[in-house]
């Protein structure tokens, strides 16, 4: 949904966030990053009081 890409903080690689895939070909785990712009666009503070 507001997801960019998955990389590899050892090699830096990328992968497609679409795609199930938890392991880099190095071995290291992957971490999600987001659009922050889209984040940012569909969601305020306000939102988030309460939750």
């Amino acid at each position: 949904m507001y997801m960019s890409h998955l990389e590899c903080p050892k090699c830096g690689a990328t992968y497609d966030p679409h795609k199930l895939t938890q392991l880099c070909a190095c071995g290291s785990p992957l971490l999600v990053r987001y659009d922050l712009d889209k984040v940012k666009a569909n969601f305020k503070k306000s939102d988030l009081i309460g939750a």
